[in-house]
């Protein structure tokens, strides 16, 4: 069965109300699925094929992470030809480099917002916005850092919180 005919039968069949919760918007849009090759399109624009490949997008990094991340963690319903567990378990961490210049980052980070400003700088001055901005940049280098030294990619910030609250 072809994924566009999947995906429309279960926007079909699928609840419109679900414990008391009810979906928002188009109903025909609920349900979302991706083919092998429109999932690393759209997530990755196209497959690293080396570690040089993976460093000249290191600084396209942020925008692809949490699809990695997604990848490694997401749920994976069907892979007929197993490619997609194959990409799956190559994609599983960064190469070693790579992973050194997002640790390198994150350390970076953790310096210039924790310490040099928000203990020497912003504390001294007490003004209460970048103080709180600072703290902000600052946790989620140190959240960062932690995925990183388990050998993970770091979601989404906006789930970054949550997943790391998880592991603990």
């Amino acid at each position: 069965i072809p994924l566009r005919e999947v995906v429309e039968r279960l926007c079909t069949f699928a609840p419109k109300e679900f414990k008391g919760y009810s979906y928002r918007g188009h109903p025909n849009k609920t349900v979302r699925g991706w083919g092998f090759s429109e999932f690393f399109e759209t997530t990755f624009g196209c497959i690293p094929n080396d570690d040089y490949d993976w460093v000249k997008r290191s600084s396209q990094l942020d925008i692809v992470e949490s699809g990695l991340y997604f990848l490694r963690h997401g749920s994976r319903f069907f892979d007929g030809n197993g490619r997609f567990s194959e990409l799956r378990e190559r994609f599983s961490q960064y190469p070693d480099d790579v992973m050194l210049l997002r640790m390198r980052e994150c350390a970076w980070r953790i310096n210039h917002y924790g310490e040099y400003n928000f203990c020497r700088r912003l504390v001294e001055r007490g003004d209460p916005i970048p103080m709180q901005i600072a703290l902000g940049y600052f946790s989620e280098a140190v959240m960062r850092m932690y995925f990183y030294l388990e050998g993970d990619f770091a979601p989404y910030w906006k789930w970054l919180g949550f997943e790391f609250r998880r592991r603990k």
